[in-house]
């Protein structure tokens, strides 16, 4: 009887370190892939405010989810809130008095089209890869028209993600804007109207 106790109390053992080991290896996986830098040359735009482009923008903003991550504001919210789980992912401000406020245009091009943010990591939550074929002249009404909008107090991104989704998005299950795209495709042309 001893022994099986004793057998039974070392696998218990060894089911904590292998399981802890896990949780570890987990966690530094998901922090180097996040981390990691995404080499890409990207091409600006011409950005222009007028009129038409505002309107433009304004109907992508609206159009194409942007305000239902970013709030119609531009503000940033929570959009899933399940501490209980671990798992609360907050999108950015993205008004002039957000994180974006000294954004180039380059920039701009870097996240929408790219999913990448300006010191070259990936941003974790960002359907990039609905944007990507984006006309030169639509990514330029949008960013047109997200300059136009008032700042607004709001905050920076923020995710926390349980042990599950970190194990697969190191394991490449579960992948970010950039891993989505293909980066080397050519901005689509225009359509005429008509």
């Amino acid at each position: 009887m001893k022994a099986l106790f004793k057998w039974i109390g070392g696998l218990a053992v060894l089911l904590v370190v292998v399981g802890g080991g896990l949780v570890i290896a987990a966690n530094l996986l998901f922090d180097r892939k996040r981390d990691r830098v995404v080499a890409l040359e990207v091409k600006g735009v011409t950005v222009v405010s007028d009129e038409a482009a505002l309107a433009r923008g304004k109907y992508l903003f609206a159009s194409r989810g942007c305000g239902d991550c970013h709030a119609a504001t531009g503000a940033g919210r929570v959009f899933i809130d399940d501490p209980a789980s671990g798992f609360v992912v907050r999108s950015p401000n993205i008004t002039s008095g957000g994180v974006v406020a000294k954004y180039s245009d380059v920039d701009w091009v870097r996240a929408i089209r790219h999913g990448v943010r300006p010191d070259g990591r990936a941003l974790f939550v960002m359907p990039s890869e609905d944007y990507n074929r984006f006309t030169d002249v639509d990514v330029a009404a949008l960013i047109a028209y997200l300059r136009s909008m008032p700042p607004v107090a709001g905050e920076g991104a923020s995710f926390q993600v349980p042990l599950p989704v970190k194990a697969l998005y190191a394991a490449g299950v579960i992948k970010d804007a950039a891993e989505k795209i293909d980066h080397s495709l050519p901005p689509a042309t225009p359509v005429a109207e008509g």
